[in-house]
């Protein structure tokens, strides 16, 4: 992907610009002809009469800069030359400097001149036609250095290649150009004025160079001799006749003919000294990879140096038959040398034929230096006979037949070894050249990986001896991009964005170097998106805040990522619009609403385009349409949301002028009849006069079932509400005179007053009226004495199972009586209580139906009846949630859940400890919230956590002084501040348990003397701050039931005998000093802990094996033994949720493992089929909830239900343990 914003190039001079102010702004506009700039140091220069590409008024120029001082180059430049003709730096800052549309080169050094390149970041220079990549003239100097010390930066440089170039590929004009290749860095070729090269310092930095033709990459041109070569540092690669090694093996004779470092073919180079960093090269065909003819190479230090000699050339050493004079290679003993010699050419020496040159070898004990040939010469050949250091020589046989060409697809190698049991198939991955040569036994790798480093033995083939020891294979990386980043998120500021994201899961070749965000009111559309504003980020940074945006306009993000290999692919888009604090937010797609619906700071939102939304809204938001705008709610159900509703939660207001759809685009496309679709409007629905309401379907024709839009917050209709939808799909809205009708003709002033909410039964056509309802219903039974509780209706439905209703749910009555037709709705503070319904002003109930949507059962989704409330009451009923304790970094609570009495309340709150620190009260979040005490109404599941204040020994101008709060039973104490000044105002709390009371305040200074304690009548006590800590003492008094001290537990409850019998015998304690909470549930581990206590508490003969239960817990002792003997076994994923609420099933699974480990007689099975919810228990407790029965340890909860999966109060788990110690003698 390219860059989503491109910089444009620049040449800069000391701070000078090369051409300034209106003459710059003409030139780079193209206004004024070439001639005219011919002015200072720019000069125009003709190219004999060829048109070139690009060029104004067919003229044919490039530009060229002669260096007289210091040089910046960043960026882009095209067609822009600069001639070093003295002494010069010049500073290549992410250059890009192309000559593809005119002949010579990028940067050329003159004669006797001397230029050092510097190298910051990625940079390019590419010849097109007659010069090299860089021209270094004889008795010129090149040096190129790393800006940074890691190279990491890269300097990628070509020459020309050779060709013939028409006139179609020159940009017009008559003709054509033939021209030969030339070097990547070197000299010019063997006819021009001067055919030698100048001296070549390579000292860091990534370098690849590319020579064409009879070019080297690094050295000289066609047929010209190279200079010195020195290489010092850095990651060199040079390589003549292409970017890469692609068909190495059997080239043409007259396609590339130069070395990799050194000279042209037959042509010999100055002094090669490679002194350290990575070098590999490749020769052309009948060149070395490295050397010349003469040619003296050194290498030394702590130099990786690979060199690949073409066709009848030598790896590291000679050319082909009969060309150049002798050499000399030294390898000194630190260096680390390979060498591959070409056809018939030896690995390291002398290249093919009889009367090659002699060579000089010098190996150094100790250097590692391996060579291959395929036999025709030695692997190393020289006078005297080379002797290697520690690395093998091996012969590599070349057999065309076995050449493996480039694939775009998976390759697999059939690798066959001397013996059957050595034949292996490779694959190398898409993406990967593969090359494989024979190797001495010992040394065979047939599992070579991606990323694995392993010498490159052959070139794009796979040459294999007719009968190997063993093979090798060599996977080449090729460059890859980085892949896209990952979770871009989006958060909104003030005229600002924050982006957050991760790094993308695949780098590509080489590290990620930065990262591109781009941005746009446009959402961008594609895989690489290319338009936007941009701004760059550092590799190791993975956030950025863009700024001066427009409150209230939606903006898309993307970000990419990049390397040296390019630009990667673009993360998902993430929208967000910046606001300002206040005031509302216009959106105008539906792509703005759904960022403005998630964004926690909007509260109002505009509509200001016309556009449709297909999702539902579970949002509170205040949404209003802006007139002349349309908003389309699409809604279903059935293929996209089965049995299911569209929801609305946010208020809608239409302006006049404005309009609001309703869209029912509910279809099954497969065989199955189509299903009904609802749209639920919760929040506040308002026309204004002269807005519009539309009720429509999309027509299509499978769309065969009417849908619902139900209504069910305050709604104002003082505009036009029609009905569209066409013949067959009607769409029905609640509202009218009377109590559940339904109608498809709406007319302005039409106000919906009875919240009806019913489910999906397939048989629902056109609902009219209450009683074409209460026909559908399925009548549900044992709901005399019932109670709707915690959310719950506790009912039995004929075969379906319990009925469960998440939250207020409306009872319409189907009496005709003017003071019966309002509803009743059952209120969150109903949850706990016995619901009564005597509307009628004489305590009767009538003929009484309610429906409320329930989830879809195993017959599909019903609606279900409510036949009769019963006008009994029931003394204590119980919230089926519970206040989770979480102690914040305090010790560990005996009980971290409590159950809310009947009135949501708790009836004491623990006082938890933590080393060196005060506790500051229970609060409804871990920082900040609001102080939870004994009068805090809970309504469902709640965590409340503990505050704390660090006791520290630091000093400031003004001290504090923490009280000290004695420790007294029968309640609790709360001190604000924790911490007060001398003089401040301190407030004292005291909260006594249920049934007690405060009998005395007393607060003493740090003397033992009294300070006075003002009682202020609302339950608190003040008192004015001393200098030094004071001691407050608060007691309570309790008041005692005979026989019990629990307040909580009546003396005519059913289960008063079971709580005094487990209370005496220390089965079972208080939740406190004064309560039992006989409605409260019983945990996994306090039912674990019970039964261990019965048998004496034994130590524990396994250890425990569950991830959440702590060894030294209370309760850690009594599930170990329980585990080890085989009573408890956890949720088989590794947990035994001690904290968990027992059930039915899985107590009465307990009690009976408890029974076989006692020896008891567990041969009893009860006849369960009585019961309408056996189904409902689980296959692992039927035997046990039988035996239990049978036993009479449990019984139902119903004479028709066993309620398996409910919870275990703890009234109910005393009186099993009262039945079980009885029954059993314990």
């Amino acid at each position: 992907m390219r860059r989503c914003r491109r910089k444009g190039g620049r040449l800069s001079m000391k701070g000078k610009r090369i051409w300034s102010g209106l003459l710059a702004l003409v030139f780079c506009l193209g206004l004024l002809p070439a001639t005219a700039l011919a002015a200072g140091n720019f000069t125009v220069t003709k190219l004999d009469g060829e048109t070139v590409a690009g060029s104004e008024n067919a003229e044919n120029y490039t530009k060229e800069y002669t260096v007289t001082e210091d040089v910046t180059v960043a960026g882009r430049t095209r067609n822009e030359r600069l001639i070093v003709k003295e002494e010069a730096t010049i500073t290549l800052n992410n250059a890009n400097m192309s000559l593809n549309e005119c002949k010579g080169s990028p940067i050329e050094i003159a004669e006797g001149a001397s230029a050092t390149l510097i190298l910051e970041g990625e940079n390019t220079l590419s010849a097109f036609a007659d010069g090299p990549g860089i021209l270094v003239n004889q008795g010129a100097t090149v040096t190129i250095q790393s800006q940074s010390d890691d190279n990491t930066d890269r300097l990628t440089v070509s020459g020309a290649k050779a060709g013939t170039y028409v006139s179609a590929e020159m940009g017009g004009g008559g003709g054509s150009i033939t021209t030969d290749g030339y070097a990547g860095i070197g000299g010019p070729n063997f006819d021009e004025a001067t055919n030698y090269t100048g001296a070549i310092n390579i000292e860091s930095g990534t370098i690849t160079a590319t020579g064409y033709s009879y070019g080297a990459g690094i050295g000289g041109g066609n047929f010209s001799s190279g200079g010195t070569i020195n290489i010092s540092g850095g990651v060199v690669t040079a390589l003549s006749g292409g970017t890469d090694p692609d068909g190495w093996v059997g080239v043409p004779a007259d396609t590339k003919m130069g070395a990799g470092i050194g000279g042209s073919q037959g042509c010999g180079s100055g002094d090669i000294n490679i002194s350290g960093g990575i070098v590999k090269a490749y020769g052309g065909y009948g060149c070395p990879g490295i050397g010349g003819a003469p040619c003296d190479v050194t290498i030394s230090g702590n130099a990786e140096v690979t060199g690949y000699g073409g066709d009848l050339a030598a790896g590291i050493g000679g050319y082909d038959k009969d060309k150049g004079e002798s050499n000399e290679v030294t390898i000194s003993d630190t260096a680390t040398v390979t060498a591959c010699g070409g056809k018939g050419a030896a690995g390291l020496g002398e290249g093919s034929g009889d009367s090659a040159a002699q060579f000089t070898l010098t190996i150094a004990s100790g250097a590692n230096v391996t060579a291959y040939s395929d036999g025709a010469k030695a692997a190393m050949t020289g006078t005297p006979t080379p002797t290697p250091g520690s690395a093998p020589v091996v012969n590599m046989k070349f057999d065309p037949d076995l050449t493996i060409p480039s694939q775009v697809g998976d390759i697999s190698l059939t690798l066959t070894g001397t013996e059957a049991s050595n034949t292996k198939t490779l694959t190398v991955p898409k993406g990967y050249r593969a090359a494989a040569a024979t190797l001495p036994a010992g040394i065979y790798n047939a599992n070579a990986t991606i990323g694995q480093e392993i010498p490159l033995l052959g070139l794009e083939g796979a040459p294999i001896e007719s009968s190997p020891d063993y093979a090798k294979v060599v996977l080449v990386s090729i460059p890859q991009v980085p892949s896209a980043p990952q979770d871009l998120e989006a958060v909104s500021g003030d005229g600002e964005v924050t982006l957050t994201w991760r790094a993308p899961e695949k780098a590509g070749t080489g590290p990620v170097t930065g990262y591109t965000v781009c941005w746009s009111t446009t959402k961008p559309t594609g895989e690489n998106p290319t338009s936007g504003d941009t701004l760059e980020t550092k590799a190791d940074v993975t956030t950025a805040t863009v700024t001066n945006l427009t409150n209230g306009t939606t903006y898309y993000f993307w970000v990419v990522a990049n390397n040296h290999a390019g630009t990667g692919a673009a993360s998902e888009t993430a929208a967000a619009i910046p606001l300002a604090p206040g005031g509302a937010v216009q959106v105008d797609s539906a792509d703005g609403l759904k960022a403005a619906l998630e964004n926690d700071a909007v509260t109002d939102i505009e509509v200001v385009g016309s556009f449709a939304y297909d999702d539902s809204i579970p949002q509170e938001k205040n949404i209003t349409i802006k007139s002349s705008m349309t908003l389309t709610l699409q809604y279903s159900s059935g293929f996209y949301t089965p049995y299911g509703a569209t929801v609305c939660n946010s208020n809608i207001r239409v302006e006049q002028g404005g309009t609001i759809a309703f869209m029912d685009t509910c279809w099954w496309s497969f065989s199955s009849p189509s299903l009904h679709s609802y749209l639920l409007m919760n929040g506040a629905f308002t026309l204004e006069e002269g807005a519009s309401a539309i009720a429509k379907n999309d027509g299509d024709s499978r769309n065969t079932k009417p849908g619902y839009i139900l209504f069910r917050g305050d709604f104002t209709n003082n505009g036009s509400f029609v009905n569209e939808a066409t013949t067959g799909t009607k769409v029905y809205l609640n509202y009218g005179t009377a109590p559940g009708v339904f109608t498809d003709n709406q007319t302005t002033g039409f106000s919906p007053k009875y919240n009806l909410c019913i489910s999906t039964p397939s048989s629902i056509e056109s609902p009219k009226s209450n009683d074409d309802l209460a026909n559908l219903a399925i009548p549900l039974t044992g709901i005399e004495g019932g109670a709707y509780v915690g959310g719950q209706l506790k009912a039995v439905v004929d075969g379906f199972g319990s009925v469960e209703q998440g939250g207020p749910f409306s009872v319409i009555w189907n009496d005709t009586g003017a003071a019966t037709n309002e509803p009743y709705t059952v209120q969150e503070t109903d949850k706990g209580q016995q619901v009564t319904a005597a509307l009628d002003g004489n305590g009767e109930l009538g003929q009484d139906y309610g429906y409320f949507l329930v989830s879809e059962t195993e017959n599909g989704p019903m609606a279900y009846q409510i036949f009769k409330f019963s006008t009994t009451s029931v003394s204590e009923q119980i919230a089926d949630f519970a206040v989770k304790l979480d102690v914040n970094g305090g010790d560990t609570l005996e009980e971290s859940v409590l159950i809310p009495n009947a009135e949501g309340k708790l009836s004491v709150l623990p006082t938890p400890t933590r080393s060196n620190h005060t506790f500051d009260g229970w609060f409804t979040a871990a920082t900040g919230g609001e102080k939870v005490t004994t009068d805090t109404v809970f309504t469902q599941d709640t965590t409340i956590y503990a505050h704390w204040t660090a006791v520290s020994s630091g000093g400031s101008s003004r001290p504090t002084y923490p009280p000290t709060v004695t420790d007294t039973a029968g309640g609790d104490t709360s001190v604000a501040p924790a911490r007060p000044h001398k003089g401040d105002t301190v407030t004292i709390t005291p909260k006594p348990d249920q049934g007690n009371e405060v009998d005395s305040v007393t607060v003493t200074d740090r003397n033992g003397d009294p300070v006075k304690v003002t009682d202020k009548g609302d339950g608190t006590y003040t008192f004015t701050q001393p200098t030094g800590k004071v001691t407050i003492s608060v007691t309570f008094r309790d008041k005692e039931i005979p026989g019990l001290p629990f307040v909580d537990v009546a003396p005519d409850a059913w289960y008063f005998d079971a709580v005094r019998y487990a209370y005496e015998n220390s089965l079972m304690v208080g939740t406190s000093p004064n309560a039992f909470s006989p409605n409260g549930m019983t945990t996994r581990a306090q039912i674990v802990t019970i039964l261990w206590r019965l048998v004496d508490s034994p130590a524990g003969e396994a250890p425990v094996d569950f991830a959440d239960v702590d060894p030294a817990a209370w309760y850690g002792e009594a599930v170990r033994w329980a585990a080890g003997q085989g009573i408890v076994g956890g949720y088989g994923n590794g947990n035994f949720g001690p904290n968990d609420p027992v059930t039915r099933e899985q107590l009465a699974a307990i009690l009976y493992r408890f029974a076989q480990h006692m020896g008891y007689d567990t041969e009893g099975q009860a006849d369960l089929s009585g019961f309408t919810d056996l189904a409902q228990v689980s296959t692992y407790a039927r035997e046990a909830m039988a035996w239990c029965v049978d036993a009479g340890l449990l019984s139902g909860t119903s004479p028709t239900t066993l309620s398996p999966r409910g919870q275990a109060t703890r009234a109910q788990t005393a009186a099993v343990l009262m039945r079980l110690c009885q029954g059993y003698g314990m």
